[in-house]
């Protein structure tokens, strides 16, 4: 009975948006799952599908294999890889990542990172994976790309041309955003306007892009880089921002991991962090 009274109270808030006890919604959401005669949540959802978000895999092949083995064990439909995937972004370097992954036979979608820039800046992930920004959809969801990894270039015109069309054209559909550096992080430098030192026009860019995916209601923001997994809101555009967790070991503030992502009927999103021991 309790369950119920708060499965009942937890839809009267979200459907009123009162909320005359005060109650934080998240816990209510929590409660009701958890207590009994909560079956009848009218929050139920069903599982669409699972996906994969990695990030810095670093030339790291036994972990990255240890990944595609732990994806395999979840059933995910697909990966998106954050970039780096590679220490230095030689074409070997990046072949030898592609042929790990091509062998999983787990369709996957990447951008740069910028340690695979290193070599040739874009030339070599060129030859090697295409286009360092692309968009696409799956089961409803259209899941956008963009190149991040470049700290002098930023973003780069065509490629903002480029996405505002892409938005515009899909903006009845829920978005997720996937790069490498980051836009915006609360404590780190580590973003695309400031890990080489402050670059004012990049931070320009910066701006423009994070308004432009809040105006579009882009859902989730998943960034890589760090090698170390936070979940947090940019402020002024209240976008909520994914780091992954690194793949590769050297170097790793954390145990390697990867993200699972499920989707549901509803088109909401949960994510799971997957360690790899």
């Amino acid at each position: 009975m309790i369950g119920l009274l708060l499965v009942s109270y937890s839809f009267y808030v979200k459907t009123s948006g009162n909320n005359p006890l005060n109650i934080s919604f998240d816990l209510l959401e929590l409660l009701a799952k958890y207590l009994p005669n909560s079956s009848k949540n009218p929050y139920d959802r069903n599982s669409l599908y699972r996906f994969a978000v990695m990030s810095d895999i670093h030339s790291d092949e036994n972990y990255a294999q240890l990944a595609l083995v732990a994806a395999k064990e979840k059933k995910v439909q697909y990966i998106v890889i954050t970039g780096d995937w590679t220490k230095v972004g030689t074409k070997e370097e990046l072949n030898e990542m592609k042929q790990i992954f091509d062998d999983s036979e787990i369709p996957y979608y990447s951008v740069p990172g910028d340690h695979d820039l290193w070599e040739s800046g874009i030339a070599n992930f060129r030859a090697v994976f295409g286009s360092p920004y692309q968009s696409f959809d799956k089961n409803g969801v259209h899941h956008i790309l963009i190149d991040t990894s470049d700290t002098e270039r930023g973003i780069g015109r065509d490629q903002m041309e480029w996405l505002k069309k892409d938005l515009s054209a899909n903006n009845e559909k829920k978005i997720l955003v996937f790069m490498h550096l980051p836009l915006y992080h609360p404590t780190s430098y580590r973003t695309i306007w400031e890990k080489q030192g402050e670059n004012s026009g990049v931070k320009k860019e910066t701006d423009e892009l994070l308004s432009l995916l809040s105006d579009y209601g882009v859902e989730r923001v998943f960034a890589g880089d760090h090698h170390l997994s936070s979940s947090y809101e940019e402020p002024s555009s209240g976008l909520k921002i994914r780091i992954v967790g690194a793949i590769t070991l050297e170097r790793n503030l954390q145990k390697p991991r990867f993200d699972l992502i499920d989707v549901f009927d509803d088109r909401s999103i949960e994510i799971e962090e997957v360690v790899l021991e």
